[in-house]
């Protein structure tokens, strides 16, 4: 798990200096969400604040013997001005549940598409990122529209 949070966060270093020189990017942690709760980064495609751009995370957690990694990625378009933006996105989610008692361990791998409308705060320059959103998630399998998250983190 942490050579997986190591090589996305590497990878978005450097994608980030060679590819969105000017764009405006930002690390931050989510709980619910596409990612459950999870750390992502965001940039835009272009040396803007606002327009279209892209988000991927990677996050994990336990919770009475039961272990879950979540690989949420997705596309997203700002609109707005100055600090305030509103988001609209979509994406998708990988999940990976195990569960182990003292007589059997059972995994569960589930993928899963989710929306995204969301209000954003971000600062023209640099400084605290947050946003507020609504996620329905979707699969083959469950609709589930009224899904939520919140996301703080830093903008540069």
């Amino acid at each position: 798990m942490k050579k997986i949070i190591v090589l996305l966060f590497a990878s978005s270093a450097i994608f980030g200096t060679t590819y969105g020189q000017g764009a405006a990017k930002a690390a931050y942690v989510e709980i619910g969400g596409p990612g459950l709760a999870s750390v992502n980064f965001d940039m835009r495609f272009s040396p803007t604040q606002n327009g279209a751009g892209f988000r991927f995370g990677v996050g994990a957690f336990s919770i009475s013997g039961i272990k879950a990694v979540t690989v949420p990625v997705g596309l997203n378009y700002l609109i707005g001005k100055k600090s305030s933006f509103f988001e609209l996105g979509a994406g998708y989610t990988y999940l990976s549940v195990s569960s182990s008692s003292k007589s059997t361990t059972k995994n569960f791998n589930e993928s899963f598409g989710n929306l995204t409308i969301s209000y954003r705060y971000a600062p023209a320059k640099k400084g605290f990122f947050f946003k507020a959103e609504l996620t329905p998630v979707f699969s083959g399998n469950f609709f589930l529209p009224y899904f939520a998250g919140l996301g703080f983190g830093y903008k540069f």
